[in-house]
């Protein structure tokens, strides 16, 4: 009996067992997962579940250029956002790819929408800005946040 087909499947089998579950997750899926989360904080109103979409040292450049530092430091930025609009933004996939095993970046646009008039009519919006996320898989498999940058529209 020939063992050679049956070694072949031995080690394909092996060697897929051996692969991370999501070490070839499209990039896209990643990005598309992590916006739900702050689309789901947005549209909640609900800034104190943004600390757990980010790493431990996750900070946001702003496009001036300060910067925040921190889960909490980010969430107030979130919360002063949330509060002009009352939680009317979402974000919008533009692109994700992936850098290596453990990094993914996207770009995103903020848009709002905001209620007109009668029940169930929305007016959306574009802002003169990206958004973009450098994402990191951290040690329990999780894809957050570590860093957040906008940037204005002319520097695309």
């Amino acid at each position: 009996m020939n063992r050679r087909p049956i070694r072949c499947l031995a080690c394909a089998v092996a060697l897929l067992a051996a692969t991370p579950a999501d070490a070839e997750e499209p990039a896209q899926r990643i990005a598309e997962a992590d916006l739900a989360g702050w689309n789901s904080a947005m549209s909640r109103g609900r800034p104190d579940d943004i600390p757990s979409l980010l790493t431990g040292d996750a900070m946001l450049i702003a496009p001036d250029g300060g910067a925040s530092h921190g889960g909490d430091s980010i969430r107030r930025f979130w919360e002063s956002l949330m509060a002009m609009r009352n939680g009317h933004y979402r974000l919008k996939l533009l692109t994700a790819r992936r850098e290596n095993a453990d990094t993914v970046v996207s770009r995103a646009e903020l848009i709002g929408a905001a209620p007109l008039g009668k029940a169930g009519n929305v007016i959306t919006y574009r802002y003169q800005g990206l958004l973009h996320h450098v994402l990191k898989r951290t040690p329990d498999g999780a894809w957050r946040v570590q860093v957040q940058r906008w940037r204005s529209e002319e520097s695309r």
